[in-house]
């Protein structure tokens, strides 16, 4: 299964779960990334904004929910940049993507790992200083 054939299959839950219209057909996408364990600051997606392209990790399987999850987190991003251009606090994106990430590892029978990701979102969207006991 290709990368953009994939995309193309998630374009539809992209727009339901965040009301984003892919900006592509076919999203620039590269299997650029390491592997998994390869680095020590391995990950396994990245949105560009400069280029439009959403790298992915070599080996990450995108015949499965969690790598089809990956790729969407990626086009949500793509999407909100072609919505809203570059903010300036980047990470305020975040949330937004790792929810519909999220909501997509729920609809497919992944509620663990949904429940993780809305936490891990949750964390690493905030701009400037963050206070657990104050948000």
């Amino acid at each position: 299964m290709s990368p953009c054939s994939v995309a193309r299959a998630l374009a539809p839950t992209m727009k339901q779960l965040t009301g984003y219209t892919a900006s592509q057909t076919c999203p620039r996408i590269t299997r650029s990334l390491p592997p998994a364990g390869a680095t020590g600051e391995a990950q396994v997606g990245a949105y560009f904004p400069q280029t439009g392209l959403i790298a992915l990790a070599a080996d990450l399987d995108l015949t499965t929910p969690w790598g089809q999850s990956v790729l969407l987190h990626e086009m949500v991003h793509a999407a909100q940049h072609h919505a809203h251009g570059i903010p300036e606090c980047r990470a305020a994106l975040e949330y937004e993507a790792y929810a519909a990430q999220a909501a997509y590892l729920r609809l497919n029978g992944h509620d663990r790992d949904a429940a993780l990701l809305y936490m891990f979102g949750g964390l690493v969207s905030t701009c400037g200083e963050f206070d657990p006991m104050h948000p």
